[in-house]
């Protein structure tokens, strides 16, 4: 036989069963599958019997008996459903789901129509289904092939925004409407595919190949939790991305992020990283460091504000409250409202250092980032959010806000009226954080119980964090990586 016909019968082996392969890895990636679905999205109007006092529902646009108007709201009812191939398990829930509506507040839940009394006890086992800003978490939970159950919420703010089920579900994902997965057709054609294949396979095995234990190497099997820094998210989510697409099979990873200090707080083996945006003491008993990027941070307005830039020294006029209406920086008459993040958020511990030079924000003294309703004596009405995502949430939709988040987030599409300013007519290019111009970012460390041992999940995700990929997905969010290129910074 010819070289050149060995060639080409090669090349036909290796389509068939590249494509075999793909048709089966595709009925295994499915196997577990989540369906929603909006079944009920309607306007009412809630009047209060007074503070802390029942509430009572009517019809959109109809209020109090005394003529004032009723609040806004809106009956929603969700429901969820196992539309995989497998019964879910607990542990198949690699982040946890939660139900985004934002806008608008959740004052109360109800599961309903559950099929199975071991999931309703899930659902309200303590703490139960509370909200957290604009989303409300729901507990893992086990479900049965074809087995559901609905999620009745009263909502409190403006009718229209869009409700979403997020999270992440390991070998499998999360589907909007009504989702039917061809189990037997995507069989039959990867079964089809495969036979083909199976005519050429002793030749493929006989033949000689130069095998690469280092594949092997760099794909460690076992579970590893990623936590920490929510501001690092638009990063970890590319890299854990990428990381699973190089290591489909060994790769468990949960993404867990919940503030730079409280993943610190957290690494308790050496199967969890935390990512924090400062450096912790060097006494820390048992963690170590290792910087991986230059965070960039950025101040957002509210478009509403007509602000374009600011200036360190009204920066720190605003969270003093010494300026509480923009129009005395030449912007509209509006109140400023201050966007903050909680005591474990290294961007607030970050901003507090570099941008208020050392002086902590006001405390927080409203839940809705419009009105006090706390007895504190802040000047400007001030909330908090706890992730950086739920921050832009609340200065996109709050007239006169402001706020601060990491570059990648910022510099969403999905927040439209949120301007990223400069700082004294700076923007954060490599060389404005070198010279000092630009002072608001940080060195984001990775940190582990002790050092990773070699061949482990966590040593081998943080190695694919320092390559290309990493790279790519650090450069991608508006960070820099800890290269020749950040020399300096870095330390």
């Amino acid at each position: 036989m010819s070289t050149e016909l060995t060639q080409a019968l090669w090349a036909v082996i290796a389509t068939v069963l590249a494509s075999a392969c793909t048709g089966l890895w595709q009925y295994y990636r499915l196997r577990h599958r989540i369906a929603y679905r909006i079944q009920l999205n309607i306007p009412i109007s809630i009047v209060r019997d007074g503070p802390g006092g029942a509430v009572r529902l009517r019809p959109p646009g109809t209020g109090p008996s005394d003529g004032s108007p009723g609040e806004s709201a809106s009956l929603v009812l969700l429901r969820i459903e196992n539309v995989g191939f497998q019964e879910l398990r607990t542990e198949d829930i690699e982040h946890a789901l939660y139900v985004r509506f934002p806008g608008r507040t959740l004052i109360h839940v109800e599961p309903v129509e559950v099929e199975r009394d071991v999931l309703l006890d899930t659902l309200r086992r303590p703490p139960g289904l509370h909200a957290t800003g604009e989303r409300l978490p729901i507990p893992r939970f086990a479900m049965k092939r074809k087995d559901h159950f609905k999620l009745l919420m009263l909502l409190d703010g403006p009718h229209g925004s869009d409700i979403r089920l997020n999270g992440h579900i390991g070998g499998g994902d999360i589907v909007r409407g009504h989702a039917r997965l061809e189990r037997a057709k995507a069989f039959r054609n990867s079964a089809l595919l495969l036979t083909l294949g199976l005519g050429f396979l002793a030749g493929y095995v006989a033949a000689p190949r130069t095998s690469s234990p280092a594949s092997a190497a760099a794909c460690p099997s076992g579970p590893l939790t990623v936590t920490g820094s929510t501001a690092f998210e638009p990063v970890l989510d590319r890299a854990v991305s990428s990381y699973r697409s190089a290591c489909p099979r060994a790769a468990k990873i949960k993404v867990e992020l919940d503030g730079s200090a409280a993943g610190t707080r957290s690494v308790t083996s050496s199967a969890r990283i935390a990512f924090s945006d400062t450096r912790l003491p060097g006494d820390e008993s048992g963690l170590t460091g290792a910087p991986v990027a230059v965070t960039v941070f950025r101040v957002v307005v509210n478009r509403s504000a007509k602000i374009d830039n600011l200036t360190l020294a009204q920066l720190r006029d605003l969270y003093a409250g010494r300026i509480r209406n923009w129009s005395a920086l030449g912007g509209a008459d509006l109140p400023v409202r201050l966007v903050g993040r909680n005591g474990d958020s290294g961007s607030r511990q970050i901003f507090e250092s570099k941008v208020l030079a050392d002086h902590p924000e006001p405390p927080t003294n409203s839940g809705d980032c419009r009105t006090a309703d706390r007895g504190l004596s802040t000047p400007t009405i001030r909330c908090e959010r706890p992730t950086t995502g739920e921050l832009l949430t609340a200065v996109d939709t709050t007239p006169g806000a402001v706020g601060y988040a990491d570059a990648g987030a910022a510099a969403s599409t999905a927040h439209g009226n949120t301007l990223a300013v400069p700082l004294d007519h700076v923007t954060p290019t490599l060389d404005a954080l070198k010279s000092g111009r630009y002072p608001y970012w940080s060195v984001e460390y990775a940190y582990t119980r002790g050092r990773p041992p070699a061949g482990s999940p966590a040593a081998a995700f943080l190695d694919h964090l320092a390559g290309p990929h990493g790279a790519a997905a650090i450069t991608a969010a508006g960070n820099y990586p800890c290269d020749p290129g950040a020399r300096g910074l870095c330390g």
